[in-house]
């Protein structure tokens, strides 16, 4: 069985962005075993949501990014959002200027 690898070591910092820098999700969300049932995958945006607000968000609750960044894991940068919500619940994509992905590109190689 291999070594588990504390979330801190995980996560790099650039710039208000916290990166992270494991496993990902085929659409490249961040994903880790959940802590609470190592035989299930949780997103972890929705992990960390879930520990700021201090209970388990149902399954209506969408954790939605407001910095644009597919890779960050910064809980300041997520807003739970209900299905009550439908506009802002959502999937709609993030349109991000070319000059700031190139920006978030070269701060993050």
């Amino acid at each position: 069985m291999r070594p588990m690898i504390e979330m801190k070591n995980k996560i790099t910092k650039v710039n208000d962005c916290d990166m992270w820098t494991a496993g990902c999700h085929m659409q490249g969300y961040p994903m880790m075993r959940d802590p609470r049932n190592r035989s299930k995958m949780i997103l972890v945006s929705r992990y960390l949501m879930e520990q700021k607000l201090g209970y388990k968000l149902d399954r209506d609750t969408r954790v939605k990014n407001i910095c644009g960044n597919v890779k960050c894991v910064n809980v300041d940068h997520y807003e739970a959002i209900p299905k009550s919500n439908m506009d802002r619940w959502k999937c709609t994509p993030h349109y991000i200027k070319e000059p700031q992905r190139q920006i978030i590109r070269d701060d993050y190689n």
